[in-house]
């Protein structure tokens, strides 16, 4: 074996680890994946008191 075929060979074994090392993109991550929905202040009992459709009757005497 001569000393560019040697060369020829360790650029190959170089090519070949560097394409299992970096020949594939890594899996994709999706933003549900990246994120938490947490609400911001507790919620009050007294604010499910409230009816949005009792407030939007009028009652005439």
């Amino acid at each position: 074996m001569t000393h560019t075929q040697k060369a020829d060979k360790v650029k190959e074994v170089d090519a070949l680890a560097r394409q299992a090392r970096f020949g594939f993109l890594p899996e994709r991550i999706r933003s549900e994946d990246t994120t938490e929905v947490v609400p911001t202040m507790a919620r009050y009992p007294s604010q499910d008191l409230y009816d949005h459709e009792k407030s939007l009757t009028c009652r005439f005497i």
